[in-house]
């Protein structure tokens, strides 16, 4: 995957997506799937904003029973089996317990004939496989039955929950996927659209559409690192931007779509391991001023993730420039503050945050009711608007998913309306439920892990091997080739942490990484649990050098960039 901009404003596309997050992404791949011509063009990093901001769950709908959105439970259950069929090297399964107390909407029987409404609606959806035939990651990632487990059961999985006391009657228990790293679920996705011919181009931020009176002809682009403008020409424009998309839309709509976008900000925690093995689900206490945080009564999660535990996420208005959203001291304290109180054997405090982060997300149930009106569809979950229908304005849409989970599905409706217009009769079928992301044909992470080990000969220890199955998938044998043929590229960045210097020069060669943050944060795992180190940071940005030939000052630009993104953090454990 190449950044190359004079291909972007030499050729004239079918489709020009605008955002690299997974809703682009997903578009872009679809499209050159069915054939179309594409560029996709994303102003930082690939997945590198909202998408990177998720809670690392792939949900299967079931907080839609409460409002008896079957359709929506049975849709999200086979989305979410669909990503793990593609991408199995970048989820696991783990199990999420739901404490019961007293006999209203948390007593164990109204949850039971709720799971049992849910066990029913994921009847032959493929997610449990053919029994004893199972193996490798398609027997990893087989999704169990809800199960009603009774107080001592309860505990015995999680010790932590015999701190609820009496008030705790036992937990019903569920599973979901986690994704262990979505930045490179998304990075996978867009790479299998580069591999099929799309111009895929990061830090090449869209400042508006080329317009031809009523029609859209392409978008204006600026290179974010050189300076340079350009003009990305095609037969129809599709702004997925998430919260960036309302400025460019209303370019287009006179001001009508800035009043149908209603967005929320959310904060997650990564903290110590707080629970043994699996997730929780609990319950908010309190109104916070205006926050949305408890509104309809919310829920947060405990999530285990990489020896560490994912507290989330906060629900407040947010109405400012998305870049400027980060986590925040009064975030941290009402996070830490509600998991001590609903889980008291917790003992959380503020020291024990390692790392934090924030995103902007479309508000769930925003704007419905407004966008009927002005010939917009919006909802519970996804935005979508066609702006020749809308208004008048042929060759552009603009969508803004609200859940990572249903990405692919949104992005199918996106491209069946651009094949309608562009190539009605001769558009190939949708192909990505069935075609494996880059580095997706995996069939046992274990024993291929196993299998590069032991062809290193010694190089790669067996923990080694697992990290580079669980971030490349089928492309890791790439990654240990680097490993074996180069200098020092077999050697661990940081005690402790199975990521090799030759993933960073991969990720310099093959996945367009531009910035010391795209490696520490997205293309690896050394900066998503807290800071490596200075030093493992600064042998980065000198590999980097060698490979991108930065200056000096280049390099020691990019090693502030990445501490200035640490020491922003280091006020959420203020006063521990």
């Amino acid at each position: 995957m190449e950044r190359n901009l004079s291909d972007l404003s030499a050729r004239h596309f079918d489709v020009a997506v605008i955002g690299g997050g997974i809703a682009g992404a997903c578009i872009a791949w679809d499209a050159c799937l069915r054939g179309f011509e594409v560029a996709l063009v994303e102003a930082g990093d690939v997945g590198g904003a909202t998408s990177a901001a998720s809670g690392k769950i792939l949900h299967g709908g079931i907080r839609y029973l409460q409002q008896a959105q079957l359709g929506r439970v049975r849709e999200s259950r086979r989305e979410r089996q669909v990503l793990a069929n593609l991408a199995p090297h970048l989820v696991e399964r783990v199990s999420f317990l739901v404490p019961t107390s007293g006999w209203g909407k948390r007593g164990r029987g109204l949850l039971c004939a709720g799971m049992a409404a849910y066990e029913a609606l994921g009847w032959r959806l493929g997610e449990r496989g053919t029994g004893a035939a199972q193996r490798g990651d398609r027997a990893r990632l087989a999704i169990g039955r809800p199960q009603l487990l009774s107080r001592a059961a309860a505990c015995r999985r999680e010790p932590l929950l015999a701190s609820l006391g009496t008030a705790c009657s036992g937990a019903i228990a569920y599973d979901e996927y986690v994704m262990r790293n979505p930045e490179r679920l998304t990075l996978a996705v867009a790479r299998a659209a580069a591999e099929e011919g799309a111009a895929v181009a990061t830090y090449v931020r869209a400042c508006g559409f080329v317009r031809d009176g009523k029609r859209v002809t392409g978008v204006r682009v600026a290179d974010v690192l050189g300076g340079a403008e350009l003009v990305v020409r095609a037969h129809l424009v599709v702004n997925a931007a998430g919260p960036w998309a309302p400025p460019l839309a209303v370019g287009l709509a006179g001001g009508a779509a800035a009043r149908l976008f209603h967005f929320a900000k959310g904060t997650h925690l990564i903290t110590r391991p707080l629970t043994a093995s699996s997730a929780i689900v609990l319950a908010t206490a309190h109104r916070h001023g205006d926050s949305l945080w408890d509104r309809g009564g919310r829920h947060f999660f405990v999530v285990p993730w990489r020896d560490c535990s994912i507290v989330g996420t906060t629900y407040d208005p947010f109405t400012g420039d998305p870049a400027t959203a980060s986590p925040q001291p009064s975030e941290a304290h009402l996070l830490v503050a509600e998991i001590n109180r609903a889980l008291p054997g917790a003992d959380l405090r503020l020291s024990d945050v390692r790392y934090a982060y924030s995103g902007v997300y479309l508000e769930q149930g925003g704007g419905s009711r407004a966008a009927t009106a002005f010939g917009y569809r919006g909802g519970r979950e996804n935005w979508f608007c066609d702006h020749l229908a809308a208004d008048g304005i042929d060759g552009a849409i603009s969508v803004v998913l609200a859940k990572y989970t249903t990405a692919r599905l949104l992005a199918r409706e996106v491209v069946d309306l651009v094949a309608h217009r562009l190539s009605p009769r001769a558009t190939r079928p949708c192909a990505t439920a069935v075609t494996p992301v880059w580095g997706g044909r995996v069939a046992d992470s274990e024993a291929e892990a196993r299998w590069l080990a032991e062809s290193s000969g010694g190089l790669l220890p067996a923990e080694v091997a697992r990290g580079l199955l669980s971030n490349h998938g089928s492309a890791a044998s790439a990654v240990a080739a680097i490993a074996l043929r180069e200098p020092r590229a077999a050697d661990r960045l940081a005690p402790g942490s199975t990521t090799i210097e030759a993933e960073v020069r991969y990720a310099c060669r093959e996945e367009m990484a531009q910035r010391a943050e795209d490696v520490i944060f997205r293309r690896t795992a050394l900066g998503t649990t807290g800071d490596p180190g200075p030093g493992v940071t600064a042998r980065v940005c000198v590999i980097m050098a060698e490979e991108l030939a930065w200056s000096q000052d280049r390099r020691v630009a990019e090693l502030e960039a990445v501490r200035r993104r640490f020491a922003a953090l280091e006020p959420l454990a203020g006063g521990a």
